[in-house]
């Protein structure tokens, strides 16, 4: 009972952002809450890394959180809504061998408190939250790129990806500075 459209893009890409917000706009006639959780990871020591995948970890977690939230915040201007931006529970502390992922995290909170206090201090309606997961049982690890001499798991205990998508749903319809999700 639920209509949907599929697109492809890469969110580090502005203007392909604009057209998923576009493509929004013409087939549903807008949108009220925009969700930023694209995320990509680099397993190993920071040092270690080629420098083409230091970028690309804040090309898309950053900068695709950036771009997707000035398109939204453009659409709701007038009319209102949310942004949930995705961070992570590294957003407050870094931990070894996720040294850049941390620090892309530590830049998507800081972007989102800036973010939020323009709008408020504007008068906008427009919600601004952060939901910050810890380990999630997804393939996240395994779609990350690996320096490791052995395959990298998340910590346990893993939380079921549902908790996000409702914590999401939540604040949605319950605006909330941070959330967290997990221990």
């Amino acid at each position: 009972g639920v209509q949907a459209i599929a697109l492809r893009a890469d969110v580090g890409d502005q203007d392909d952002v604009r057209r998923l917000a576009q493509a929004a706009q013409e087939q549903f006639g807008g949108f009220d809450t925009w969700v930023n959780n694209a995320g990509v990871s680099a397993y190993g020591k920071m040092l270690d890394m080629e420098t083409a995948d230091l970028r690309q970890i804040f090309e898309t977690n950053l900068w695709g959180t950036v771009y997707g939230s000035f398109a939204a915040a453009k659409h709701l201007r007038g009319k209102g809504g949310a942004i949930i931006n995705i961070g992570s529970t590294l957003s407050d502390r870094a931990i070894l061998i996720q040294g850049m992922y941390s620090a892309s995290k530590h830049a998507v909170k800081g972007f989102t408190d800036g973010l939020r206090m323009e709008l408020e201090a504007d008068g906008l309606p427009i919600s601004v939250t952060l939901i910050k997961p810890t380990a999630i049982h997804t393939p996240f690890a395994e779609n990350a790129k690996n320096y490791l001499p052995y395959e990298p798991q998340l910590p346990p205990p893993l939380y079921a990806p549902e908790l996000v998508a409702e914590a999401i749903l939540h604040c949605a319809e319950n605006p909330k500075r941070d959330f967290f999700v997990g221990g």
